[in-house]
């Protein structure tokens, strides 16, 4: 994400920090509640199907999609 405008007093003291680890915060808040309501694991076969599909229309016909731990 990047932010494209920041408004703040002339007196706030600005913290890089604070917004990184609060981007950070929503995403692992995020990544659990898809996770425990099950749509990490539907979003997952979606996209197996998805990509299985196209490239076997390229041609192949030995495909593996091959996914990383949330």
């Amino acid at each position: 994400t990047y932010v494209h405008r920041r408004d703040t007093d002339v007196l706030a003291q600005r913290s890089a920090n604070l917004e990184t680890r609060a981007r950070r915060e929503a995403e692992r808040t995020l990544r659990e509640a898809a996770i425990e309501a099950g749509i990490y694991d539907r979003a997952r076969a979606s996209a197996e199907r998805s990509l299985g599909s196209l490239v076997r229309s390229l041609g192949y016909e030995d495909v593996t999609v091959r996914f990383r731990d949330p």
